[in-house]
């Protein structure tokens, strides 16, 4: 899109278009006998590459007729489409250009951590939300010891009041065979590394549990997330 002066509502075709994208209502100039399209370009390219070409083409040509780059935004509906191409087009023709996209919040890994404890609190310690709150690898507890706990719990499909209740794990971590020793100290390893996981999600869920404000409630999480180390264990 090109603004003239970088001003959209200046351009009555694309104020139009702001409005009335969905609506199929039809534009109307007000004035059909001089008004021309010079808001809207419709262009068919037979690939990305070729799409890119065509806008960078443009740009520079509106360039060496006195726009400046500022006037130019480029708006993608799937810009994942674009990777590698887009950006190399326009370093092609020397087109300087700041990329911005929306990235998904629980994208990061502390953000998954506070939500995978939230819901672990709100729906019982469902095993679905254990293995995503363990992955974030924000628990502090060593790869192995979750690779063991994540491995006994599938094994088992032990979830809920199953997981988290006052009862040590008590099933073979090897399977339906005789427990012997070697399995005793992997169920009491695995033992110690639910003890850690489980102790401050119990604080936070009976802390939740209570009768809170909004103030409270982000009071409780900002707690959580400081006893955690979170900040500290994310520059790790």
């Amino acid at each position: 899109a090109y603004f003239v002066n970088n001003r959209r509502s200046r351009n009555r075709q694309l104020l139009h278009l702001q409005y009335h994208m969905w609506s199929n209502m039809p534009y109307k100039s007000e004035e059909p006998s001089i008004e021309t399209l010079e808001g809207v370009h419709l262009l068919s390219a037979k690939d990305t590459m070729a799409e890119c070409e065509a806008v960078a083409t443009d740009i520079s040509k509106r360039i060496r007729q006195g726009a400046h780059y500022q006037d130019f935004a480029i708006v993608l509906r799937n810009p994942a489409d674009y990777d590698g191409i887009l950006d190399a087009v326009l370093h092609k023709y020397d087109i300087p250009f700041f990329l911005s996209k929306q990235h998904d919040p629980l994208q990061l890994a502390p953000l998954r951590f506070l939500y995978s404890a939230l819901r672990i609190c709100r729906y019982g310690f469902r095993q679905e939300d254990v293995l995503a709150y363990i992955k974030t690898g924000l628990t502090g507890l060593e790869d192995s010891a979750i690779f063991d706990f994540e491995s006994y719990i599938l094994r088992w499909n032990l979830s809920g009041s199953v997981l988290s209740g006052i009862n040590d794990f008590s099933l073979n971590p090897d399977g339906f065979i005789e427990m012997g020793e070697k399995s005793k100290n992997k169920l009491a390893a695995l033992n110690q590394t639910r003890e850690a996981l489980l102790t401050p999600l119990h604080m936070l869920q009976k802390e939740l549990n209570k009768k809170q404000s909004v103030r409270d409630f982000c009071h409780i999480l900002y707690d959580f997330y400081t006893h955690m180390e979170i900040d500290d264990k994310s520059e790790a």
